[in-house]
């Protein structure tokens, strides 16, 4: 996995009506959904309603959409789409911690260790903030 500064995402298009798209991406945002709308089976343009910086936004994404697929929210198992309000995919975002970078490690079996670890770790404290669990105020 690569350990890249960038954004998780909230879009929403208009005619889509209670679903929103989670996402990660390097670049702003509001050119992610550029390149999104222009496709030709887009009826009509993504507006991105919110954007969180990550010092790693794939982990952070990874950890949103597993807390998500958890609760159900997933539309399509191999998409980015999730029924939920945008309000709480917002307050999710919010609740993700945002930890040093991963550091540099040689050997790609710790590297994947370590990885595994720290997504475990996130994905703990996301559910903490969640559920207010270990106490963790309810966000």
């Amino acid at each position: 996995m690569e350990n890249s500064k960038g954004y998780v995402y909230v879009m929403v298009n208009p005619a889509m009506n209670g679903v929103v798209k989670i996402g990660m991406t390097t670049k702003h945002p509001d050119e992610r959904a550029k390149e999104l709308s222009s496709a030709t089976g887009v009826a009509m343009p993504y507006i991105v309603i919110y954007k969180r910086e990550f010092q790693n936004c794939a982990l952070a994404e990874r950890l949103v959409h597993s807390i998500l697929e958890e609760k159900g929210c997933r539309v399509n198992n191999n998409r980015e789409f999730f029924q939920i309000d945008p309000t709480e995919a917002i307050n999710l975002i919010n609740s993700i911690p945002d930890n040093e970078p991963l550091a540099t490690i040689n050997n790609d079996a710790d590297e994947e260790e370590e990885e595994e670890n720290l997504a475990k770790s996130y994905f703990e404290a996301g559910l903490d903030s969640l559920l207010g669990r270990n106490d963790t105020f309810i966000d």
